[in-house]
C-alpha cells in the first residue's frame, strides 16, 4: 500500500500539486512534513499509528481532520441537542451551543472564514453559511487528496487478512454479533464488513489507515451507521461505561413470574445516565445502531438468564463450590459455568451479549 501511495503521490505532484486552499501551499505538502517530498515515517504513521499519535506527530493532519469533522457533524438538530443536555431552548443557549461547537474544531486553518462570518452563532442560516464556505473549500481539498491515497489499492484479499489480524470476535457497534473468520482455498475469508469509522469520502486523507478500520456485522455497517454525520463512540477508546446498562424496570403492573424468568412479559430498557465526556457519543451511538430496539428480540435471552440467576442461589453456589473444589475455579470461571459469560467487563468484546449479561446478573436485583 504504501508503495501505492509513494507511486501517486510522485505523480500528483509532477502534474497536479494544487493548492491546499485554507493553507496556500500544495496540497502535496500535507505528507511531506515540510522536508519538499514525501515523508515516509509520515506515511508509516498515518497508515499504521492511532490518531493521538498522528496528531502529535504532525500537527498539519490534525488540523485537517478537525475541519472534516466540523464540516460532518454540522447537521445536528439543535433543539433536541439542547434538550438532550437539560438547558432551555432560548437564543442565547442556542448561540452558546454553536460557538462552543465550532471551539472544538476551531484551528488556523479556518480563521479566516471565521472573519469572513462572524455572526454564524445568530442563527441557523448564518451557521449553515459558514459551515457551506468550509465545506467548499474542504470538498476541493479532499479531491486532490483522493488522487493520492485511494482505498481501491487494498484488494478484497488483504482486508480479509486485516480483519483477521485485527483479532475483534464481536461486532463492537452492538455487541450482538461473532465476527468469524474462516480459510477458503488458501485464502483468508470473514464474516465482517471493514467499516471506515470515518467515512473514507468525507476523511479521505484516513482511507487506509489502519486504526479507521473497524470490523463490523453487515447490520451495524451496512443499514445503521452509513455515512452518516453522527458523532459515535469510537471503539478502540471507548465503551458503554458503568452508566450505560440494561435495566428491567419495576412497574405496578409487573408480574413476579416475569422477574423470575418464568416469562418474556417484562420490559428491557437501555439507560444512559452519564454526562460525561463521551456522552453525546454513547446517546447517539444507541440511537444510531437502534440499540434499544434490536435487544428487544434478545428478551427470551434475558428470560434465561434472570431464571438461571433466580435458581443460582447463594446456598446453591456453596454447593456447587463444594462438589467442584477439586478444580480450583476462579470466580469468573464460575460465572461461565453457570452464565456462559464470566460477567467482567475486559471481556466484553469476547462474546456477544456480554454487556447484556453482565446488567442483567450484576446490576438487575
Amino acid at each position: 500500500m504504501e508503495t501505492d501511495i509513494q507511486q501517486s503521490y510522485v505523480f500528483y505532484r509532477n502534474t497536479v500539486n494544487n493548492v491546499n486552499p485554507f493553507t496556500q501551499l500544495p496540497v502535496s505538502a500535507l505528507l511531506e512534513n515540510g522536508t519538499g517530498s514525501l515523508d515516509p515515517l509520515l506515511l508509516h504513521t498515518l497508515l499504521t499509528f492511532s490518531f493521538e499519535d498522528i496528531y502529535s506527530k504532525y500537527p498539519d493532519i490534525g488540523k485537517y481532520m478537525k475541519t472534516c469533522q466540523l464540516v460532518f457533524y454540522s447537521n445536528f438538530q439543535i433543539t433536541k441537542v439542547l434538550q438532550r443536555k437539560g438547558k432551555q431552548n432560548r437564543q442565547l443557549e442556542r448561540e452558546a451551543f454553536r460557538e462552543e461547537y465550532v471551539a472544538t474544531y476551531r484551528t488556523d486553518w479556518i480563521e479566516p472564514i471565521l472573519q469572513n462570518h462572524s455572526d454564524y452563532a445568530k442563527n441557523t442560516d448564518c451557521f449553515n453559511r459558514f459551515i457551506q464556505e468550509v465545506s467548499g473549500k474542504l470538498e476541493r481539498l479532499n479531491g486532490e487528496i483522493k488522487q493520492i491515497i485511494d482505498y481501491e489499492n487494498m484488494d478484497s484479499e488483504f482486508r480479509h487478512i486485516l480483519l483477521n489480524r485485527m483479532g475483534i470476535d464481536v461486532c463492537p457497534y452492538c455487541n450482538r454479533q461473532f465476527i468469524t473468520q474462516f480459510m477458503d482455498r488458501d485464502k483468508f475469508k470473514t464474516t465482517a464488513d471493514l467499516d471506515h469509522f470515518y467515512p473514507k469520502a468525507h476523511f479521505p486523507l484516513f482511507a487506509l489507515s489502519m486504526f479507521n478500520f473497524v470490523p463490523s456485522c453487515q447490520i451495524c455497517n451496512s443499514r445503521f451507521k452509513l455515512d452518516k454525520g453522527i458523532e459515535i463512540l469510537y471503539p478502540y477508546n471507548s465503551g458503554f461505561n458503568q452508566d450505560t446498562y440494561f435495566h428491567i424496570p419495576l412497574r405496578p403492573d409487573t408480574k413476579i413470574g416475569s422477574i423470575l424468568g418464568e416469562d418474556t412479559d417484562f420490559e428491557l430498557e437501555l439507560i444512559h445516565e452519564g454526562t460525561g465526556p463521551d456522552s453525546t457519543a454513547i446517546h447517539n451511538s444507541i440511537e444510531l445502531f437502534n440499540l434499544s430496539k434490536v435487544y428487544q428480540s434478545h428478551k427470551d435471552y434475558v428470560r434465561e438468564l434472570l431464571y438461571k440467576k433466580n435458581a443460582y442461589s447463594e446456598s446453591y453456589k456453596g454447593d456447587l463450590m463444594s462438589l467442584l473444589g477439586k478444580l480450583n475455579l476462579s470466580a469468573k470461571e464460575m460465572n461461565l459455568f453457570q452464565y456462559g459469560f464470566t460477567l467482567t467487563e475486559d471481556e466484553f468484546g469476547k462474546r456477544p451479549l456480554s454487556k447484556l449479561a453482565y446488567d442483567i446478573i450484576q446490576r438487575n436485583s
